[in-house]
This record gives structure tokens, sequence and C-alpha cells, in this order.
């Protein structure tokens, strides 16, 4: 699943990819290309009669293992995405681990544990 708020991205991906990417034996991660992604991810505008596309700046991208709202999210550079035509996939290439969210109720835990 993929959330896109101005330049920012955000993947939930399977335990296996997060580890992958959390130990630096995976730089990219891929999206299958299907309507509704194009539609999200590519801008499309008339220009002199013609339709130009381009492909909208995404500059972080938020990785997080499934929608528990326990599990911490890994924010990494985006370095550059392209659509690569031949699997009909987005590429997004992975630069630098900019940050690790702590949820909410995260520390809503740990307050509790004070108050006891």
């Amino acid at each position: 699943m993929i959330y896109i708020k101005n330049t920012n991205i955000k993947i939930q991906v399977s335990k296996t990819i997060l580890d992958e990417v959390l130990q630096s034996k995976r730089f990219h991660l891929e999206l299958k290309a299907s309507k509704y992604w194009r539609k999200e991810l590519i801008d499309v505008k008339l220009v002199n009669d013609k339709l130009v596309t381009k492909l909208k700046d995404i500059h972080t991208i938020s990785i997080s293992n499934g929608l528990h709202p326990d599990l911490p999210v890994y924010n990494y550079e985006c370095i550059r995405f392209f659509l690569n035509k031949d699997t009909k996939k987005f590429v997004f290439q992975l630069g630098d681990k900019i940050t690790k969210d702590i949820k909410l109720s995260d520390t809503n835990k740990q307050l509790n544990l004070f108050n006891i």
C-alpha cells in the first residue's frame, strides 16, 4: 500500500523486504504500475495541444511493515524513481536512512509505564 502526500510516499512492505532494506542488502523497491498508480505517480498536462507526461517529485519514502499502529516507520531518501516499461513496475532507488519515526502509541505506552 502506498500513500502519497506532497513529496513523501509511504510504502508498506513485507518483513523480509524491510529487513533487507534495514540491513543494506536492498537499495530499491518495486511497485506494480497499475492504472491506479500510474494516475497517482504521473502528472499529465496539456501543453500546446500536446499531452506531456512527467513523474511526480518524490523526495522521501516512509517504509513500514504492515498496518499495526505500534510498528515503527523508517524514512529514507528517494534518490530517483522511474517506470520500467519492460517489467511494468515503478522502481524507487533508496538513499540514506533519514529517521526512524516512533509511533504515537509507543510513546503512550512509555508514558503509561511511568504512571504505574
